[in-house]
This record gives C-alpha cells, sequence and structure tokens, in this order.
C-alpha cells in the first residue's frame, strides 16, 4: 500500500464516514434519497442470524448462567457444556448435523489487553489458542457434521485473522460470522481485505460503530 500513503487513504475514509453516520446526516441522507423513490438496499437479518446472535450472547455469560437451548422444537440448538470455556459456547443442532460455535468479545481485563495489541498490530496474540479450540470442535465431532462459527467484536478481529490459515480442520468451517469486528485503518491491513473478498465471511455491521467502520469503507 505504499502507493496509498502507507493506508493513510484507508483511515481517512474510515475516520470521516464514521462520524457522517455517528453524527446521524448518513441515515439522515439516506431518508431524503427515499422520499425521491430511491431506496437504500438493506440485508434484513433471518431468523437463523438471531440465533447466531444469541450463541454469541451466550458466550458472555458465566458458564454457570448460560442457557441450556436456543429456540425450540426441530430448529432447537442445544449448548454442549462440556466445550464451555469463558470465551467460548459451542451449540449442536443435531436435526441439522451442525455444530455452531460462538466466540465472544471484549469482557476482562485480559480482553482489554488483547483490544491494545490489535490497535497496535490488528492481531491480539490470542490467535493460537482460538486456533486450537476451533480444531478441537472438528476433532470431536469429525465429518458427519458441518461447522461454522460466529464471534463478536474483539471475537470477530480474531476470527479474521485465524482463518487467514489454510487448515484442513479450519476449512471444516463453511460459514464465519463477524459481528462489529473492529480494525485499525492505517496498517496492516491484508487479513480485513482477504476476509471481505472471502464468501465465508458473513458481515453484521453498524454504520454508526467507530470499531467497525473501517470494514464498511
Amino acid at each position: 500500500e505504499y502507493h496509498k500513503g502507507g493506508g493513510l487513504g484507508d483511515a481517512i475514509n474510515s475516520v470521516f464516514g464514521a462520524l457522517w453516520n455517528t453524527i446521524g446526516l448518513g441515515p439522515e441522507f439516506d431518508r431524503w434519497h427515499e422520499s425521491l423513490s430511491w431506496v437504500h438496499p438493506k440485508e434484513r437479518h433471518t431468523p437463523k442470524d438471531s440465533y447466531y446472535a444469541k450463541t454469541v450472547e451466550q458466550s458472555y455469560k458465566s458458564i454457570n448462567d448460560r442457557i441450556d437451548r436456543i429456540g425450540g422444537g426441530m430448529n432447537a440448538w442445544y449448548r454442549v457444556p462440556e466445550l464451555d470455556t469463558k470465551a467460548f459456547s459451542t451449540w449442536i443442532d443435531r436435526d441439522d448435523n451442525t455444530v455452531h460455535v460462538a466466540l465472544k468479545g471484549t469482557s476482562s481485563i485480559k480482553d482489554v489487553l488483547s483490544d491494545i495489541h490489535v490497535l497496535a498490530t490488528n492481531t491480539s496474540g490470542q490467535e493460537g489458542k482460538i486456533q486450537q479450540y476451533l480444531e478441537s470442535v472438528v476433532e470431536q465431532y469429525g465429518d458427519a457434521y458441518t461447522y461454522d462459527v460466529s464471534g463478536h467484536s474483539l471475537g470477530g478481529t480474531e476470527l479474521i485473522n485465524v482463518f487467514q490459515n489454510d487448515n484442513a480442520k479450519l476449512n471444516k468451517y463453511e460459514l464465519i460470522n463477524v459481528f462489529n469486528p473492529g480494525v485499525m485503518p492505517t496498517h496492516n491491513l491484508g487479513n480485513a481485505k482477504e476476509a471481505v473478498k472471502d464468501d465465508r465471511f458473513h458481515f453484521f455491521l453498524n454504520s454508526g460503530d467507530i470499531v467497525s467502520n473501517t470494514y464498511i469503507g
């Protein structure tokens, strides 16, 4: 990116884009245009997307406070308690033979230190441990199941970095949901740009969230 001023262009685009949406002018101009028969394209979340969000929400809770099931009937996802950690929760849909993994974002002093690491390098320093966990889930369930993983904020950033590796076990994950992942716009954007081009990644982004506005840009 030398010819782009070392990422300066991306930084300017991200910062001013975030300010534009934060002060409300972005959404306001959308409404003005809609009054002229123009509709801003939006992707609506599906009921399954809501399930993904709930798995991540449960990962923020202490293990003893997590619910055992999301949904009901044939569509229920059941938590796998033996795979619980402070950061991860894992859920299984036996009717669909799918394993759903969820990774939380910042909620502790240790996570804040990882956030500081992200500011400097766009990596948290915890990617190796996260990769090991994801591989262990595949080792437990094998080829009889399909896999997906969801992460929020810091967790989403970590998943973006982890899935840059060409790894047979990681390749089992067919869908990677990232909710408002953060990235510094001034440097080390290679992994972020690769993720945007990767069809496995599904981005859930809020245009008013400065932390994730680089991805919107």
